[in-house]
């Protein structure tokens, strides 16, 4: 979705057809090349998060936090 466009030398609104990649301004005629984003990237499964549910401390914690310093 765009929301806007200017152009670059005048400020004033450029419109742009769909699709095209070249819109002139009607007040100064400059010509002005619109890049369209890339595709987002799509995240491979390997970084999606995962979450891990223990219930209390396991032993070697215990024993961790239970040790006098």
């Amino acid at each position: 979705m765009i929301l806007a466009l200017r152009c670059p030398t005048c400020s004033g609104p450029l419109a742009l057809a769909e699709g095209a990649s070249l819109a002139s301004c009607s007040f100064c005629k400059t010509t002005s090349l619109v890049a369209r984003p890339a595709a987002p990237p799509t995240r491979p499964a390997a970084e999606l998060a995962c979450w891990f549910l223990f219930r209390g401390p396991s032993a070697k914690r215990k024993s961790l936090v239970e040790r006098p310093r």
